[in-house]
């Protein structure tokens, strides 16, 4: 942003032919120029109105680029917390790709979560607490073991 602030200071410049110039009468000349105190009034609150104006528009870019910086801070922390998580979730699958097992949520588990084998496509907790694991998607532990269970989710 360019800006450009200028004052006129009381000043005149004469001119006269070579040796002609009368500098007593344009001193009386210039001793009757008045200042009119209406116009300067006007000049000086037109002066005073864009102050304002430039400080309010100063402090509407300043709260713009407060919150655009806050909103760069969230995008920012939100994409971290993504990357780890994402890294996170990678060297769990890894840890559990080379241990043969797979992560599933289990509420009546220590810590919300059981370890069982990856070979099978489906685990069921039964409610004697032991577990189940079967490739079959038409297992029902109660039709086929006469006991009742809950199908467990895999951890994401």
């Amino acid at each position: 942003m360019n800006a450009l602030t200028a004052m006129a200071f009381p000043a005149y410049g004469v001119t006269a032919p070579n040796g002609q110039l009368n500098l007593g009468f344009f001193e009386a000349i210039r001793r009757t120029i008045q200042p009119n105190p209406q116009w300067e009034r006007r000049i000086s609150g037109h002066n005073a109105a864009i102050g304002r104006v430039t400080l309010e528009e100063s402090r509407k870019r300043a709260d713009i680029i407060a919150r655009s910086n806050q909103e760069i801070s969230r995008i920012r922390e939100e994409a971290w917390n993504s990357y780890q998580e994402s890294s996170d979730r990678r060297a769990r699958e890894f840890g559990e790709l080379m241990r043969g097992v797979e992560t599933y949520s289990d509420t009546h588990a220590p810590g919300g979560t059981v370890e069982l084998s990856h070979n099978y496509g489906n685990a069921w907790r039964l409610n004697d607490g032991s577990y189940v694991l079967t490739n079959d998607v038409n297992f029902e532990p109660w039709r086929d073991l006469g006991l009742e269970g809950c199908k467990l989710e895999t951890v994401q």
